[in-house]
């Protein structure tokens, strides 16, 4: 409401209570007759006195509002800016564990408006098998809140609005704010991470197998070999690495064996078959290969593996043999 507004009603308040006191205090004294212009004049000269001071206080008071106002919008943008400018996810979340406020990266991670998740049970975040158990660690933490620094041992499974679901570490830190306890918490994804763990745990077992074992990216460059395969093919690590498998290419087998292949691979099946391949020397040899094609968490190809055994020339020729034995037979 504006000042002038605002004092003008309490004008009329005052004229109006001092005309009737005017008339009522002239209707009891016996020697004085009502009159409804004394009193109307009496209220008016009234009003116009208090009308200066009642405006000047009713501007400081607005003044004062706006001051206040002002520094609390400020204050605010200082924290929202605070906020956003940390790289992790944040969001901190009040004593009975619900949000209360986030920063732009956990709006793009979780894909959430900020609005909507104002008030939410800090667990809306995580898939539905894991809020009851997290509840009850919530309450616990929140009844011996205590700061927790990322990397010590906290993890978690996020889930996103589209339903997807990824790990990630987190941190714990009690804040105060007007009085209330809350927490600020820090998250990081660490799909990358767990991808890359597992990626070396499958590479370091296949290092020691007897099949020779390589592994390339989406788009066919060599990021792995083992000792088997180097053994088998006379390339080495260092000599395969960053190649295309074509270096083992014998020309033997027709375009569209590997047209069939690569149509198999990259619609996500696996694909078993053997393969004529020359090695580093130029001499060939036969090969019974499987190649499966790696998703990540959310279904997409990353990589191939693929583990091989050759096959004797002694048993190679036999084989063939009976075909042909065969072939002739019929």
């Amino acid at each position: 409401m504006r000042a002038s507004a605002y004092v003008l009603r309490i004008l009329i308040v005052v004229f109006g209570v001092a005309f009737l006191l005017n008339v009522g205090l002239a209707a009891k004294s016996t020697s004085t007759s009502v009159n409804a212009l004394d009193a109307l004049s009496q209220a008016g000269v009234l009003a116009a006195l208090c009308a200066p001071l009642l405006y000047a206080w009713v501007l400081r008071d607005q003044a004062k509002r706006l001051s206040e106002a002002s520094a609390a919008r400020e204050g605010r943008a200082k924290f929202r800016a605070l906020l956003d400018s940390i790289a992790e996810i944040a969001v901190i979340v009040d004593s009975d564990g619900r949000i209360t406020d986030m920063n732009r990266m956990a709006e793009a991670v979780f894909g959430y408006e900020h609005t909507e998740l104002l008030n939410q049970p800090i667990e809306y975040l995580m898939p539905e098998r894991f809020r009851e158990a997290h509840v009850a660690q919530r309450e616990s933490y929140m009844a011996n809140p205590r700061r927790m620094p990322l990397g010590s041992g906290r993890e978690l499974i996020g889930r996103r609005r589209d339903g997807s679901e990824f790990p990630i570490e987190i941190s714990l830190s009690p804040i105060e704010s007007g009085g209330d306890a809350r927490v600020l918490a820090l998250a990081t994804d660490i799909s990358h991470r767990r991808r890359m763990e597992r990626e070396r745990q499958e590479t370091n077992s296949a290092a020691w197998t007897d099949e020779a074992v390589l592994v390339t990216d989406l788009a066919g460059t060599i990021q792995f070999v083992n000792r088997a395969f180097e053994r088998m093919t006379g390339f080495s690590g260092e000599e395969a690495i960053g190649k295309n498998p074509r270096i083992l290419k014998s020309g033997l087998q027709a375009k569209a064996f590997y047209d069939q292949m690569w149509e198999a691979l990259r619609g996500g099946q696996v694909w078993e078959s053997r393969f004529i391949n020359r090695r580093k020397d130029g001499s060939l040899f036969h090969q019974d290969v499987t190649i499966t094609p790696v998703v990540d968490a959310g279904g997409n190809i990353t990589h191939f593996v693929s583990s091989g055994r050759e096959i004797p020339a002694e048993a190679f020729e036999l084989r063939a043999a009976n075909d042909s034995g065969a072939s002739a037979n019929q």
